[in-house]
């Protein structure tokens, strides 16, 4: 498991800087923090593949975006509700 060979910090320091992938707004950027992340955290390429796949990028990382933001937080919302409801 990715997690289990990692100590404290240097789960600290992954998990800050995945979390700053959220916020990127320019393809620039991304492109370069996430290659940081790769050369850092080499085993995590698998799962990163993963959320940068056209349908996953889109709805997480801001440069990926091509629906308003309004839409998708109305999205997050209506799919957070029908969990919460059990639809």
């Amino acid at each position: 498991m990715f997690q289990a060979s990692m100590n404290r910090a240097s789960t600290d320091n992954f998990q800050s800087r995945a979390l700053a992938l959220l916020s990127v707004s320019d393809m620039g950027t991304f492109k370069q923090k996430n290659t940081f992340i790769l050369r850092d955290y080499l085993k995590i390429k698998p799962w990163l593949e993963w959320w940068l796949c056209d349908s996953h990028a889109q709805t997480s990382f801001p440069p990926f975006r091509q629906m308003k933001t309004g839409l998708l937080r109305a999205i997050r919302k209506y799919n957070l509700l029908c969990s919460i409801l059990g639809l």
